[in-house]
């Protein structure tokens, strides 16, 4: 589906509405180049675009077919970028988008899969600035990459977030978010480790955009990149920054699992302690009945007057010694 499509000239927007060919026949006479953006394209608005663009099978098939990481290939004519959308929520857990961009003098073509929201404020704002839209679509390639990898800030900072929830009611005593009190603590291990996957899943789509960045800027770099180099090494700042942040996320939810199966282990061997020390407790009061239960003709203290008062008493004394020492020793 096309979301929209407009020829640019001297960094201002030519007027008109148009479709997506006219869009790409319009900017080759000018000095200008054409943007054009495409949502959930049909098949057959691909091959229309494969068609006019002379795009290569294997392209056509990538942008059908979805699900590519991310990745720069350059072609005779054109280069062509994948790079990731994503969006997390506690319900929905981590999901991805694909975008992929079709970049040449005159004409900048994407398209986006699934979540993700559309370039819509970054075409608004490129009006804004005229002088940086007139660098052609070298410049806006690089607003674009800019959007998405802006839009992995606030997945980092919402996955930071609720590891701290979950670590608070993991570690703490007592968990700022009520809403986790009822919640078993082998449960609230299983979703530390469920984020800790959702955490690598997320910086496989973010790791291999260092690679594509790098080749925008660092070496031979496009035609149409030239000139460009400052901007794409702020995007890849920006991916080094998160990524470093996701390593740092990993690092501490895997110290946060190993400790919490140690402190499992501890409160375990707590309860076989506490188990153990009971039963030692019953079995020396077992064995002064057991004694006092053996048929033998001969045992003076079965006849005696306060016999039975004494017994009880010896069995009473002894679990309450014992269960003194546990106590001193920390079992109970």
């Amino acid at each position: 589906m096309l979301i929209n499509a407009s020829v640019y000239e001297e960094g201002k927007e030519i007027p008109g509405a148009l479709s997506w060919q006219d869009a790409l026949d319009a900017a080759l006479p000018t000095k200008g180049f054409a943007w054009i953006g495409m949502h959930n394209p049909t098949a057959e608005e691909l091959d229309a675009v494969a068609q006019k663009m002379e795009l290569h099978d294997l392209v056509v098939e990538d942008i059908k077919m979805g699900g590519q990481m991310p990745k720069l290939e350059e072609y005779p004519n054109y280069i062509f970028i994948v790079c990731k959308q994503a969006k997390w929520s506690k319900e929905n857990g981590l999901e991805e988008g694909d975008v992929s961009l079709l970049v040449n003098k005159k004409h900048m073509v994407s398209f986006r899969r699934g979540v993700g929201d559309g370039f819509t404020t970054v075409r608004s704002r490129a009006r804004l600035e005229p002088q940086l839209l007139n660098l052609g679509s070298g410049y806006v390639l690089y607003a674009v990459l800019d959007a998405v990898v802006d839009r992995y800030f606030p997945i980092v900072k919402n996955l930071e977030a609720e590891f701290e929830r979950l670590e608070d009611r993991v570690f703490g005593e007592d968990a700022k978010d009520i809403s986790l009190h009822d919640i078993p603590r082998e449960q609230l291990t299983r979703r530390l480790y469920h984020l800790r996957r959702e955490v690598v899943r997320f910086r496989g789509m973010v790791e291999p955009l260092l690679e594509v960045t790098i080749k925008l800027f660092g070496g031979r770099v496009p035609a149409l990149c030239d000139g460009l180099g400052e901007y794409y090494r702020d995007i890849h700042d920006h991916l080094v920054r998160i990524v470093a942040r996701l390593d740092a996320l990993y690092a501490t939810m895997g110290s946060a699992v190993q400790a919490q199966l140690a402190l499992t282990t501890i409160e375990e061997g707590k309860v076989t302690k506490r188990l153990a020390a009971y039963a030692s407790i019953f079995a020396a009061d077992t064995l002064w009945v057991g004694l006092w239960g053996m048929n033998f003709k001969h045992m003076p203290e079965l006849d005696w007057k306060y016999g039975y008062p004494l017994a009880l008493a010896i069995i009473a004394v002894t679990s309450v010694v014992l269960h003194r020492q546990f106590r001193k020793r920390g079992w109970l």
